[in-house]
This record gives structure tokens, sequence and C-alpha cells, in this order.
């Protein structure tokens, strides 16, 4: 979320903005606004916690999630969890584009 609130920063405008647009229709998410895309996502194993761990790398900064998948999941559905990861922190990434790290 630092690069949300960064990006917040620089568009101070984005904040003024009504819960609605014109036409009563919501607005789209801030992030859906400005484009965020992350430069890199992988999905590995993590042996202390004992789940997967997706890392999203945007600019200097990396995000770690945990996703509750078993250990033997296979890696489409990896994907697809890591990509709802990435979307969740209001990044865009290609789900093809994601490294598995077995």
């Amino acid at each position: 979320m630092g690069s949300v609130r960064r990006l917040m920063s620089m568009h101070p405008s984005m904040l003024q903005m009504s819960a609605r647009g014109s036409g009563g229709a919501p607005m789209r998410k801030f992030c859906d606004v400005i484009g965020m895309h992350a430069d890199k996502v992988e999905v590995s194993w993590d042996d202390s916690k004992h789940k997967w761990q997706v890392r999203i790398q945007a600019g200097a900064e990396a995000i770690r999630r945990h996703c509750a998948q078993p250990r033997d999941t296979d890696e489409e559905k990896l994907r697809s969890a890591a990509h709802e990861t990435v979307v969740d922190e209001g990044y865009e990434f290609e789900l093809s584009r994601i490294s598995v790290m077995r």
C-alpha cells in the first residue's frame, strides 16, 4: 500500500473525486485509473510457514504475501491465486508471466 499512498500524494485531484461519477455510476478504483503495473511476480514455497509466498516486485518495492494452497497445487492454480493477490494489492500483471519456483 506504500506505493498507493505515494501515488495518491502525487495526484491530489484523485482524492477529491466523489464516490460516484456523473450519471450515478460507481467510479473505478484508484489503481484502475492510474494503472499500476508490477514488474515481476514470483510464487515460491515458504518452508518456514508451510505456505506459498507471492512476491510482487514493483520498482524498488517488494511485497510478499502468503496464500493457503496445498504444496502439491498445480502451476495453473498457483498462478491464478497469485494473480488474485496481485490484483488485491492494486497492481496489474499478466497471468501467463507469473513465475512458479518449485
